[in-house]
Order: C-alpha cells, then sequence, then structure tokens
C-alpha cells in the first residue's frame, strides 16, 4: 500500500526515525507538541535553580539509553542560558582523547579545589555504566571527591535517597517509574496508572488540528471499498476503554517481567501497534487479521514491548469462562449483540465491519481467526488482569508504601508458609526449617520456634512523588538478630507456586537463589548443629539430639 500521511506521521514515533534520537537541540515543532512533563523535568529544574542559587555548580542527570535525557536538555536551555550543558558524556570530541579523560577536562571547574568557588554551572547527562567507570577512575577519586561520594550513593540499592551537597546535585532515572502508585487505595483493583503513558495517547489522538496525527487521521479517509488498516487501528486506539487497557497492560508487564521502558521505546510500540508489519505488501484477504491493533498487541515480535504483552494475551489463560465464551463465538455467525460490540460500530470505520461480515458469512475457514479477533476487543474493552497473584501482589505494595500491616500479612503468611516447602519437603508443620540434604524417605530440618515477622519499619512513600517508588516489598524477620527477604513479583509469584506444592524450577533459579539465600540465614540462627528434626515418610517426627557429653540420641 502507498504510504498515507497518517503512516508518515506515526512513523516519526518509529526508533527507525531520524527524529526518534534526540541531539540536545531545541525541540522542533513536532517535538515540542508530543513533550510530556514528567516528575522527574520538574526535579531537574528545581536543583538547576538550587545550583543557579549556589552561584555555582553541577548537576548529574543520570540514567541509560533512550530515556529521555537528551529531550529534558532540549527543554531546558531556553531557561537556563547560564548553564553549560554536556549532552552525551559516553564520548569524546576529540579522537586521540578517551571519554573519560575528556570529561575531566570538561569538569575541571568542579574538582574539589575549586567546586566550592566556582561561577561555573552545568549539566551532564550520564549513563550509569559511564558514572561508574568515571568514579572509579583513580586520578578522578583523588580529585573529584566530593562528586565520586555522592555519585557512590546512586549504586547502594538499599538507599532509595542518594546524597548531595550545595554544589553536587544529582537527579538519577532509577527508582523513577514510569507509572503511579496509590497506595491508600485499599478497595481498588488496580490502584496504579501512568500518566506519562495517558499523555502520550491522549496527544495522539486528541481531537484538534494542533495535533498532527489527528490531522494527517482526517486526510487518509478510506476511498471506496479499499480497507486502510492504519486507519481503523487508530480508530481502535481513540476508544477510551482501549487506551486504558494499553495503559494497565503496559503496568503489569513492567511489574511482572521487569519490563525497562524508556519514552523512545514507547513512542516506537504506538508506531507498531498502528502500523503493521504487512503494511507495504498489505492484502485484506490474507492480512485483515494480523493487521488489526487488538491482536498486534498480543502477537510478539521483535519490540520488546510487544514481546511481553505477548505473555498476558488472554488467550493463553485458560478458565470455565474463557472456554465458555470461546464456545459461543465459534457458533456466532454475526457480530455478537453486546455493550462493547455495538460501541465499536459508533467508532470504527464501516470498512471493518462489512469486512468482517464478509468473513462471517464464510466461517468455516475464519471461524478461528473471527472468534480470537473478538475475544481480544472484549478482553481490552473491559481490562482485567488474568492473574490472581498479580492483583494480590498490587495491594501487597500498597500496603508495603502505606505502612498497613494487614495488607502485609498475606505476603509473610506466604513466606512462613513457603519456608518449610523448600526443597521439595512438603509438609504443613511450623516453624521448621529445611536443611539442604533431602532423602526420599527422610526430610532433615532445623527448629526454627522462635522465628518471627517484624513488619514495623516504616517505608517512606511521597504522596507529590507517586512514582518514586520501588516495586519491591522488603521483608523482616527475626530470630537471635534480624534477617532481610527483598520480594519482587517474580519471588511472589515463585513462593505462591512453592507454598501450593510445587517444586522450584530451573528458569527460577534466580528468585531460587533469593530464597535460597534466605533460608541459609534462618538455619546459621538455629541449632542444627547440635539438634535436627527427621521427618518420615509417612509423616513421623524424629529428633536427633547431641547431649552435652557429646553423645547423639535418637527421641
Amino acid at each position: 500500500m502507498d504510504e498515507t500521511k497518517l503512516v508518515k506521521a506515526f512513523r516519526r514515533l518509529s526508533q527507525g526515525s531520524k527524529q526518534s534520537v534526540q541531539s540536545g537541540l531545541e525541540l522542533d515543532d513536532f517535538d515540542d507538541y508530543m513533550h510530556i512533563d514528567r516528575p522527574i523535568d520538574k526535579a531537574v529544574r528545581r536543583a538547576m535553580d538550587d545550583i543557579r542559587q549556589k552561584g555555582g555548580g553541577i548537576l548529574l542527570l543520570v540514567g541509560s539509553a533512550g530515556d529521555g535525557k537528551s529531550h529534558i536538555i532540549s527543554t531546558l536551555k531556553n531557561d537556563y542560558k547560564d548553564f553549560e550543558f554536556r549532552n552525551d558524556a559516553s564520548e569524546s570530541p576529540w579522537p586521540k582523547v578517551k571519554s573519560i579523560d575528556a570529561l575531566k577536562i570538561f569538569l575541571s571547574d568542579f574538582k574539589d579545589k575549586t567546586l566550592h568557588t566556582t561561577n561555573s554551572k552545568m549539566l551532564v547527562a550520564i549513563n550509569m555504566g559511564k558514572l561508574s567507570a568515571f568514579i572509579d577512575d583513580t586520578e578522578v577519586q583523588e580529585e573529584f571527591k566530593e562528586i565520586v561520594k555522592c555519585a557512590n550513593s546512586l549504586f547502594d540499592e538499599d538507599n532509595l535517597h542518594h546524597e548531595e551537597t550545595e554544589h553536587v546535585r544529582i537527579v538519577s532515572f532509577a527508582n523513577h517509574q514510569i507509572f503511579e502508585l496509590f497506595p491508600e487505595q485499599k478497595d481498588a483493583d488496580y490502584p496504579v496508572d501512568s500518566l506519562f503513558i495517558k499523555n502520550a495517547l491522549e496527544k495522539i489522538t486528541s481531537k484538534n488540528y494542533n495535533n498532527i496525527f489527528f490531522t494527517a487521521f482526517k486526510e487518509s479517509t478510506p476511498i471506496g471499498t479499499d480497507f486502510d488498516p492504519c486507519y481503523v487501528n487508530y480508530q481502535f486506539l481513540c476508544i477510551p476503554e482501549i487506551q486504558d487497557a494499553i495503559v494497565k497492560i503496559i503496568i503489569e508487564a513492567i511489574i511482572r517481567f521487569k519490563l525497562m521502558l524508556t519514552p523512545r521505546e514507547l513512542f516506537d510500540f504506538i508506531f507498531r501497534i498502528i502500523v503493521p508489519e504487512c503494511y507495504a505488501t498489505f492484502k485484506s484477504n490474507k492480512d485483515f487479521f494480523n493487521s488489526l491493533l487488538p491482536n498486534i498487541l498480543f502477537a510478539g515480535g521483535e519490540n520488546k514491548i510487544l514481546n511481553c504483552l505477548s505473555k498476558l494475551d488472554p488467550l493463553k489463560h485458560g478458565s470455565i469462562d474463557h472456554n465458555d465464551y470461546l464456545s459461543e463465538l465459534f457458533t456466532s455467525i454475526s457480530l455478537p449483540e453486546e455493550d462493547c460490540f455495538i460501541k465499536l460500530q459508533n467508532e470504527i470505520h464501516p470498512l471493518f465491519f462489512n469486512t468482517l461480515n464478509e468473513y462471517f458469512k464464510n466461517n468455516r475457514n475464519n471461524v478461528e481467526d473471527i472468534s480470537k479477533l473478538l475475544f481480544r476487543i472484549k478482553h481490552l474493552m473491559g481490562y482485567h488482569s488474568e492473574s490472581d497473584e498479580y492483583r494480590d501482589f498490587l495491594q501487597i505494595l500498597c500496603g508495603y508504601y502505606a505502612n498497613d500491616e494487614e495488607r502485609l500479612y498475606p505476603l509473610y503468611e506466604t513466606i512462613q508458609r513457603s519456608i518449610p516447602h523448600y526443597y521439595g519437603s512438603f509438609t504443613d508443620k511450623n516453624n521448621i526449617v529445611p536443611l539442604n540434604i533431602q532423602g526420599r524417605e527422610y526430610k532433615l530440618f532445623t527448629s526454627c520456634d522462635n522465628l518471627k515477622s517484624d513488619p514495623s519499619d516504616s517505608v517512606p512513600f511521597d504522596k507529590n512523588n507517586r512514582n518514586k517508588f520501588v516495586v519491591e516489598i522488603v521483608t523482616k524477620w527475626k530470630i537471635n538478630t534480624q534477617i532481610s527477604l527483598k520480594v519482587e513479583y517474580q519471588l511472589y509469584e515463585t513462593l505462591c507456586r512453592i507454598q501450593r506444592g510445587k517444586l522450584a524450577q530451573t528458569d527460577d533459579r534466580n528468585q531460587n537463589l533469593l530464597f535460597s539465600e534466605f533460608i541459609n540465614n534462618l538455619v546459621k540462627q538455629t541449632d542444627f548443629k547440635d539438634r535436627i528434626i527427621i521427618l518420615t515418610s509417612d509423616n513421623k517426627q524424629l529428633t536427633l539430639s547431641r547431649t552435652f557429653g557429646k553423645k547423639v540420641t535418637l527421641q
């Protein structure tokens, strides 16, 4: 197909587009329109204002490739003309000078001997890897001690807050999530949202002529019987329910699969769900179903967001309700008269329904394609996660940041029940910890009668900065000393399986290592060298003890 104005507009969002990579120069009209203020933008401005007030200093803007550092710089240059900007600290402008040595030259005004008297003001955009290499340099450690001390605090995983001084400021993308948390919402199924993703979708779909996408859409109306998948996909994207589903499903992928998402990758994702890979050679009779947004969302592919979302395809999560509804769709001879499909008829071009009806007439060959499409559409029009563990984890995470022990209790209970089940030792006995020596007929444990959960430490959460938090819960336990276990979603899911009696899988090895270390730390605090509990295959309990006379007794 020949590219319409709508396709050309969306192609600007593609990672393959020249405009997708910012250089730190002033924004053009398109980038200015697409600009979305994030909490981190405001944090950068506050830090620069502080430096300006102190008369001089340096701001390190720390992140990773594609997270929007260059874009932020582009928005600052007009308002902070007294600042020098270093957009890419990973490259040297001189062929024979290494990037770290070049950085030393650029930062010469901010050595310890001149830092507190300099009038220079600078913002340096730098990735975590390059910053680590910079502060590991011997000369840097000798001459830039204050910068090194502040930068080192960024690498402390246990600390949400980093060190700063009057003349050294740091704004880091680390722990700044692309979504927000609402821990005070006790009853909400999904106490998460993303203003950034929502605003991006709203900018693209807003019905005003300042919007290049809407203008191109109005000028790309299909002619005659020519079906244009991009035109229809844009209409799908304009439906509020589908926008809401996209936001929530991306957040679910971030939490469940540790999806690291940058603005550049988000815009590329939006391009891909509008413009199908088959667009250039599109033929309605063979590409119709594969070209539609509800199917593209779950089709996977090279784009890492789409690859993650494919794991959340509702068709991959069987249930009685799913099977019953799919059976209904498989026997339908026309579009079901449900509210979600009735709404579609008011929002989507008639060519979509005309084409769909043609397939209905020949449903012997296409009944599976039709059913899958309609099933996914209904899912998007009324999104809900198919994972009970995910919904429970959200409540626990909120309980953690709300300092609500009642909502934290299920996590501690899950951990406590998982302890004796580890290493395949399935028993309901409490206050025992398995040893990493297990046989078929006998299971070995140590007593842990005084193990207590200790969820008392308060966790700071700034309601004015709802996207600054870590997606993990640090659980605290006491025997003779305090022992911690960090629980991210994937470990929580693993523990839920162990609690239900499932053996740890090899693909859960990272989670297994974390929990194994926790188990070992518990064992070290017990009297396992003097007393071992033995459970037989018929669930009888024996105790092997060593007395003061070094005699071993079996009770």
